[in-house]
């Protein structure tokens, strides 16, 4: 455990040697790296912000909750700052720039050049703090977004797997037109499809700025507290949680484990691009059905 301090605007990441998350693996990663393929690896690393301070963990990957497969990206040299530079996948994403431990020999690339006219970023202050191990982690309220970078040989660099921080810890503005509900609005939320966001909710919330998701899940329960039409779909004790904007919860055969209410997931994940705070791209489901759809996908 590696908690960070941040700044204002910083883009936290975190880096270790591939080889501390897949000492046995023999895949070919110059050959993956060629063709835009991934990995799978037996635990990777998470993160979420905690006031001024991100948290990192290390968590055995399902394929389900804690998704195994990782991209692998190569990095090509840029003679002009005498850096390697490797880009996520995310169109838009992360560009980060690497410094070789000794000079390149050959420092031409067959890969097109991306602007790399950034300021080259020396990392964020660790502070070590003393290691412990969860018996029940709540691994939804961690980011596991990354990918990994491979160099040439003789860069003296080697294979890295980056992780950013979680986008869901970044301020930004709802948008989004949501769909008219009717009936048993959460019914929805144990079949694959799940509830959509009502539309009522998402006029209001359009335009407005949030500073966290987490900000706006709270937001979100407290505007259907005060939609009488769907507050009365509710019982007593649910009523009084999404009141305090907490989740409210579904039936227990619903429940997994510590996960008993109703999440919010993100359609297209936001580890790839997917909007953050789109109401089109959320959707609300119980922890059974959420597990169910993550599983499919991976």
């Amino acid at each position: 455990m590696a908690p960070s301090r941040l700044g204002n605007g910083d883009l936290f990441s975190v880096s270790v040697p591939l080889s501390e998350l897949a000492p046995d693996s023999t895949a070919d990663l110059y050959e993956l790296a060629a063709v835009g393929g991934e990995i799978d690896l037996p635990v990777r690393l998470g993160s979420r912000t905690i006031g001024n301070r991100v948290e990192i963990v290390v968590v055995t990957t399902d394929g389900v909750t804690v998704p195994a497969s990782v991209p692998v990206r190569l990095a090509h040299f840029d003679a002009r700052k005498n850096v390697y530079v490797s880009s996520s996948t995310v169109s838009n994403g992360p560009v980060i720039t690497w410094t070789p431990l000794i000079e390149p020999q050959d420092p031409s690339t067959e890969f097109p050049l991306i602007d790399t006219d950034l300021p080259i970023y020396e990392g964020a202050t660790v502070t070590p703090d003393t290691g412990r191990i969860d018996p029940f982690p709540e691994l939804d309220r961690y980011g596991f977004g990354g990918f990994i970078t491979v160099f040439p040989i003789d860069s003296g660099i080697p294979s890295t797997f980056t992780m950013f921080r979680d986008r869901r810890q970044d301020p930004g503005i709802a948008s989004g037109a949501g769909e008219p509900v009717s009936g048993n609005w959460l019914g929805a939320a144990s079949t694959g499809e799940g509830a959509p966001i009502p539309m009522q909710i998402a006029d209001k919330f359009r335009g407005r700025e949030f500073s966290s998701f987490k900000a706006f899940r709270r937001a979100f329960w407290k505007a259907v507290a005060s939609d009488e039409y769907l507050f009365e779909q509710f019982d007593r004790i649910d009523k009084a949680s999404i009141k305090h904007g907490l989740s409210p919860k579904p039936h227990q055969t619903e429940h997994v484990g510590q996960r008993r209410k109703y999440e919010i997931h993100h359609v297209t994940p936001i580890d790839i691009g997917g909007a953050v705070y789109d109401v089109d791209n959320l959707r609300i489901l119980t922890p059974k059905q959420h597990i169910q759809t993550h599983s499919k996908k991976s």
